[in-house]
């Protein structure tokens, strides 16, 4: 057995919680219909389309499949490899531009002629700081066209699991890279409400055929939550205007401690 110490990020490299990501997010009910959704605001601003946070492809292989072009930026050359094989395997990788780089600051091929940039699954709430935020928004705006639209999904903060004693449930797994079992289980959660980030603790464990401990990794994640209004405001500040706001890809209006899904229009 091998441990990994001290606790590494999420997204540091081949941890456990990439090389498992699809398996342990494949039926997540927040994003039911959200590819759908996707592809419809896609088809809608008439252009190619920007994902930020690709990941491993989920959302940014199915519109290349539906036939439209997307470029994909991650910051983690991991999901990256794990999107291009994807892409490979689904025959629409012809489609799909695959870019490393930071949402802060980046410059992909065809900037400023984006139809649609689109953050799905809360990647937007990895950036800690607002003054990290602006920077992301602006880099967004400067990718769109003058009639682009910009997605992004985060979630509503719910004051019930802002609590260090509140822990998600356990997530099962497959590893990717060998087919072993894989629990991944949170130890603890960490707040500071005057910058608005938790930090979770996760213990993932890989299990080698007979149940014993083949891999483990303690990996932190850090979150930044943005209530409504404020995110609505940092919109304004960075040049868009806010066309819509749901609570889920149903086109449900706003609702406490469910899911934020932002429509916005870059500001004529």
């Amino acid at each position: 057995m091998t441990t990994t110490a001290p606790p590494r990020d999420f997204y540091d490299g081949a941890t456990l919680h990439i090389r498992c990501y699809d398996s342990m997010h494949r039926s997540v009910p927040l994003l039911r219909g959200d590819l759908a959704f996707y592809e419809a605001l896609a088809r809608r601003a008439g252009g190619p389309v920007l994902e930020i946070g690709i990941g491993t492809g989920r959302v940014g292989v199915h519109l290349a499949q539906a036939g439209l072009s997307v470029t994909g930026l991650d910051l983690s050359p991991e999901m990256l490899r794990l999107a291009a094989r994807r892409a490979a395997d689904s025959g629409c990788a012809d489609r799909l531009t695959l870019v490393q780089g930071d949402m802060r600051d980046f410059t992909v091929p065809a900037s400023g002629s984006f139809g649609a940039v689109i953050v799905p699954f809360r990647a937007f709430q990895v950036l800690l700081t607002p003054h990290d935020q602006r920077a992301a928004l602006g880099a967004f705006r400067r990718h769109l066209r003058a009639d682009g639209l910009l997605v992004l999904h985060l979630f509503d903060p719910n004051l019930d699991f802002l609590q260090p004693d509140v822990l998600m449930q356990d997530l099962h797994g497959m590893d990717v890279m060998t087919g072993r079992r894989v629990e991944a289980v949170m130890q603890e959660a960490t707040f500071d409400y005057v910058a608005q980030v938790r930090r979770d603790r996760w213990r993932y464990r890989a299990f080698q055929a007979d149940e014993t401990i083949a891999e483990e990794q303690v990996l932190d994640l850090m979150l930044r939550w943005t209530w409504r209004w404020e995110m609505r405001h940092l919109l304004e500040l960075a040049g868009f205007t806010v066309e819509d706001c749901f609570s889920d890809f149903a086109g449900s209006p706003p609702a406490y401690a469910k899911e934020q899904v932002f429509v916005a229009r870059v500001t004529a």
